[in-house]
Parts: C-alpha cells; structure tokens; sequence
C-alpha cells in the first residue's frame, strides 16, 4: 500500500543544479506544484541565489519531494564541482534508497544572444557522469527558457516560429551536448510558461524512464507520486503501487465482517489521497459525502443473477458508507488510484461467485480513478481551489459522459459475455481495469470533461475562483 511505500522511501530527492537565473525555482515549482507561502519560503531561497548542497529543503504543500540546490559550474564557480562529487557520491547507492539522490537536473538557459552552452565545468562534470564517477542515479540535461527562443525567432520574422526555434535549440544545444557525450545523457527542453505544459510533462516521463532504469523501483513510484503536472505519471505509480501489494494477505486475513473490514477500507482511502496528492485542506477527498457520490456512479449497472447476498449488499452500499457490522459479507466503500489494480485481483479472489458484485467493484475502481483525474486536471489550471461545489461539479459532469458508459459497457461485456467467472483468472480483471485507466489517461475525452467542469462551474479562460 501507499503508506508502506512511503515508510521505506518518504520522498523523492531530486538535486537542482545550475546558476542564478537558470530557471530552476520556478522549474521546480511548476513540477512539484510549490507555492510561495509561509511553507515554501526554502525554494524561494534558490531564486535569491542560497545554496547549500546539503540543506534539505521540503515544502509544506508537497512533502512527497525532497530538494537539494547546487550553484552551477561556470566561471568562478568551479570549484563547486568537487562539492558537488562528494556529495552525489555520499549520496549513492551506499546508503539507504530513502536517502539516496534519485534524480538530478542540470538546468542549463537556452543561449538566445550567442554564447555557449556547455561551459568547461560542465562538460568536466557530464564526463564524470558518462565515466562512471558519479554513479548510477540519472542525470538529465534541461534546456530552460524555450519560451524566449520562441520569442526571439518570432521577432526576428519567423514563419515558423517553432521549427526555426526547434533548428537554434538542436545547434546551441542538443548537438553540443550529443558531441560531448553522445548518448550518455538524456535531455530535455522546457518551459514554465503557460501553453508549454506538455514540456514539463515529458521532462517528468523522462526522468520517471531513466530512474527507472538505473534505480530501485521505489523510485520511480514516490517520483510518480511527488509530481505535479502530469496523470500519466499518477496512474502508472497507482498501478506500480498495486503490483507490490500483498493483494492475498489483504484477502485472507481480514473479517468481511464489521468493524475489521472498515478500519481497513479507511487505510485503503488514505492511499488514494497520498498518490493523488491533491491539496486539500478541509479534507474533502476523505468526506463520507465523496464517498457516497462514488458509490453512486455505478448504480445504472444491472443486479444481473448475483446472489442474495451480494444484491443486499450492493443494494446497501451508498447508505454503508461507514460500514456498520452485517450478519453477510461487506464490501469496499472507497477505492483508491492506489490499490485500483490490486483491488481488481482481490475483489475477484473474494467475490468470484458473484459477477454483480465484480462488475460493479470494477467500474467503482476505475470510475474513482478517472475522476480523480479529471479533479487534478481541473485544478491543474489553477483557476480554482478543490471546494464541495467543485467536487460535485467533477463527480456529475463524468457521471453524464460518454466515457462513464464507454467503462460500465466494457465492464459489463467482460463480466457478463466474456464468461469470465467460469474460465477466466482474476489477471484478467487486472488486464480490464489497466486497458481501461490507460485508454482513457489524458485522452481527447477526458480533456473535454476538464474544460465542461470549468464551464459547469462558471469559470472561462482567464477567470480565477477565490473559493
């Protein structure tokens, strides 16, 4: 579960390294989602130039990350590239993963009046790294500020902005870089300006792709986890989390009976919000109301021939929502992003007789998880703040679209068509619910529900909500 996986490693710890003006404290606040407030008083230290590699900064807000700031390598600064080697080396694959340095960003200010891009402390450093010297954890070269090289070729009389911008960043940058050290480094181009998310997104993939390779797991999950600005990351860490749980001791060793059962759907609940890591103060996502509007959206799914018992209970489920103590079988109120798979794999363990109850237990799972995302979309504009309204308006807006029916039939033609109960392993609820979370992740349809639920919740472009 979420809160085992954070025991072992509480935080990503990512190193920043580069000059003043380099981008990196508005960098990293767009990724991790940081804002400056009383808790984020730390990263707004790196815009006025502190640094010490070994301080910890940890932001309030988001305390799924750890931040380490280094000054960069250029001029005067050189001998910052010995600070900078020990302390990746004491931060190695010696010590444990939670204290290990998981990824670090060499922010480098994409040139846009002449100059070089890789200065003789950086090339020194990229070879250290390509020699083998600094270890395994990734490091990814990030050309910031695309924005102004965008700017600059319009003024300049482009027709094409873009694609004369994208031929200036391959010669100042991508080919120095690829002559240098060929493969051995990965890079990315961002920008934190509105309309260039998509870059800060794949920053995040890459870096998700090469921790991958070169660290434990773990890693990657609380990198998933931590970040701020991409739900691919936050469903792939949901599914990873639920491939690592101890699915068959969480069926056979709890009652489905009273009290037991609740004590764990509560711990289960806990997850969904720590993968999700949306701020909320007031603790809506943990309301029993939300709860009960997520029972509700799989309430046009027919009973079928489901047992006795298993009609009474799904008959029951959005009045249960506390789960008092019955004489049959309970089942699960709240189900998290974060066991969604693992769910998928226990509800057929434990309900394999009654494909009633599995239908409507996977379309809760993968109803949950698609409007957890379409919550963090929203908010991802921040055009508003999570409130009750807003939770209505993301619950309602998906309970009338396409895409809710598009999953209910699909569950519904495994289920009932497919015989699956009679010949097919509980893998194959998983496959379903995972074919589900991924068609759907960030796709056209979901992306038109974002900008319904703005609407809905009378917010056009431009507009903000004080709530």
């Amino acid at each position: 579960m979420t809160t085992v996986i954070l025991t072992e490693c509480p935080r990503f710890r990512i190193l920043v390294i580069g000059k003043s003006g380099a981008g990196k404290s508005s960098l990293i606040n767009t990724a991790f989602r940081v804002q400056q407030d009383e808790g984020q008083a730390n990263v707004a230290d790196m815009a006025a130039g502190v640094h010490d590699i070994n301080r910890e900064i940890i932001c309030k807000a988001n305390q799924q990350f750890v931040l380490h700031d280094s000054q960069g390598f250029e001029g005067g600064e050189a001998n910052n590239l010995a600070i900078v080697q020990t302390f990746l080396k004491d931060r190695g694959a010696s010590v444990d993963i939670s204290e290990q340095v998981h990824a670090v960003w060499l922010c480098l200010p994409i040139p846009t009046t002449g100059g070089r891009i890789l200065e003789t402390g950086i090339e020194k450093f990229l070879k250290m790294k390509t020699s083998g010297k600094l270890g395994k954890m990734p490091i990814i070269a990030v050309f910031t500020k695309y924005d102004l090289l965008l700017t600059r070729t319009r003024r300049l009389g482009s027709k094409d902005p873009g694609k004369d911008a994208d031929k200036a960043l391959e010669t100042t940058c991508i080919a120095p870089l690829r002559k240098l050290v060929k493969d051995g480094i990965p890079h990315s181009t961002v920008s934190n300006k509105q309309g260039h998310e998509k870059t800060l997104q794949d920053l995040i993939e890459l870096t998700k792709a090469e921790v991958g390779k070169n660290l434990p797991d773990i890693a990657q999950i609380v990198l998933g986890i931590a970040q701020q600005i991409s739900p691919k990351g936050k469903i792939e860490s949901s599914i990873a989390i639920g491939k690592r749980r101890h699915w068959k001791s969480l069926g056979t060793s709890i009652s489905f009976f009273g009290k037991k059962l609740k004590e764990c759907l509560e711990v289960i609940h806990v997850d969904v919000v720590k993968v999700w890591a949306i701020e909320d103060p007031h603790n809506h996502l943990g309301s029993d109301e939300f709860q009960a509007l997520m029972v509700g959206l799989a309430g046009d799914l027919s009973d079928n021939t489901a047992e006795s018992a298993g009609k009474s209970l799904v008959a029951g489920l959005s009045a249960a929502v506390g789960l008092v103590s019955t004489t049959g079988p309970a089942a699960p109120v709240l189900v998290p992003a974060a066991v969604a798979v693992v769910l998928a794999k226990w509800v057929y363990d434990i309900y394999s007789q009654i494909p009633d109850i599995l239908m409507r237990l996977m379309a809760y799972v993968v109803n949950l998880i698609l409007v957890m995302q379409l919550l963090f979309l929203v908010l991802a504009g921040e055009k508003t703040k999570i409130s009750k309204p807003l939770i209505m308006c993301v619950v309602e807006v998906y309970r009338d679209s396409i895409v809710k029916a598009e999953v209910h039939a699909r569950i519904k033609t495994y289920v009932t068509e497919s015989g699956a109960l009679n010949r097919m392993g509980r893998d194959h609820a998983f496959e379903t619910v995972d074919e589900l979370l991924k068609r759907y992740c960030e796709n056209t349809d979901i992306v038109q529900l974002k900008d319904d639920v703005l609407s809905a919740h009378g917010l056009a472009a431009g507009q903000s909500d004080a709530r």
